[in-house]
């Protein structure tokens, strides 16, 4: 078993759904390089209950832009 699948095959809005729900499926984190934000969308809302960690839009504007809100809003609650 894997324990993380990364995806690196775009386009992701063809490769992501199905290869983030086997991931999540046998346990393994799911990762991958989109820059398509209906993607990205689709795989959080489907998957935002899974117990591993996933994370569509590692690598572009996504990833960067919540490093930064994570980080500017630190201790708001």
């Amino acid at each position: 078993m894997a324990g993380a699948a990364i995806n690196c095959a775009g386009p992701y809005s063809h490769t992501g759904t199905p290869l983030a729900a086997a991931a999540v499926a046998h346990g393994a984190h799911y990762l991958d390089h989109a820059a398509e934000p209906a993607h990205t969308k689709q795989i959080y809302d489907t998957h935002a209950d899974a117990d591993v960690v996933v994370i569509p839009g590692m690598s572009f504007y996504e990833a960067l832009a919540d490093l930064v809100a994570a980080e500017i809003g630190g201790g708001l609650t």
